[in-house]
């Protein structure tokens, strides 16, 4: 038979230690500290306030409980979110 036999593609060379590029374990490592995250919820130069919005756990379980579908964000009614302010004094009274 003169078909020919895929060969394995080449996979290029790790990145050496002077190299810059983030490697795959840290995607979304920005978000894992207090500083970023608050920063999403409440805007910086880089997000505008209400880019970023936390769903209510609370608004998630009764949503369930109904048998529900989680909609499109654009039709979620207020009562879904969690404000950041709502948040902050969350943390306050975790301290």
């Amino acid at each position: 038979d003169d078909a020919e036999v895929p060969r394995p593609r080449r996979v290029p060379a790790a990145a050496s230690e002077g190299d810059h590029a983030p490697a795959a374990s840290d995607k979304g490592a920005k978000y894992r500290d207090h500083a970023s995250v608050w920063a999403a919820l409440e805007g910086d130069a880089n997000v505008r306030a209400g880019d970023v919005r936390l769903l209510s756990l609370k608004w998630l379980m009764a949503l369930a409980d109904k048998g529900g579908a989680l909609p499109r964000r654009q039709e979620l009614p207020e009562e879904a979110f969690v404000t950041a302010a709502q948040l902050r004094r969350i943390e306050a009274g975790a301290r």
